[in-house]
């Protein structure tokens, strides 16, 4: 510690503890930001698992697309694998579909109209 012997050193220290603790907080406030980065991947990983788990919304057409995942999982690409595998690979996969289609079903059939009405543009005879 050093000893101050004039008014003069004494505002010499302030001025410097000051810079200090400023110099401090700034450091503190950019490991709080690198931190809040590293957590927010967490977090997005943390949503995707979740949205495996746990399925948001359960209507016609959620019931709709979980029996057919089941279907193709269990009876098609795995027939051959033990229940165990049939179960728990159905059960992700029906979660994940279930929650992007009530995430994203405006857009889901918004592109199938488009490709019904370009589909029915197609089959109109050209007039000459």
């Amino acid at each position: 510690m050093k000893k101050i012997n004039s008014r003069r050193e004494l505002e010499e220290e302030r001025q410097r503890i000051t810079q200090r603790i400023n110099d401090l907080e700034s450091l503190i406030a950019a490991d709080m930001d690198v931190i809040r980065k590293d957590l927010n991947v967490w977090r997005v990983a943390g949503n995707t698992v979740k949205s495996f788990l746990i399925t948001e919304e359960n209507g016609m057409m959620g019931e709709s697309i979980g029996i057919a995942v089941d279907t193709v999982i269990k009876k098609f690409l795995f027939r051959r694998s033990n229940w165990i595998i049939k179960f728990m690979l159905s059960f992700l996969v029906k979660n994940f579909a279930r929650n992007y289609l009530s995430k994203n079903a405006e857009g889901i059939f918004e592109k199938i109209k488009n490709m019904v009405s370009n589909y029915h543009r197609k089959e109109e005879p050209a007039e000459y």
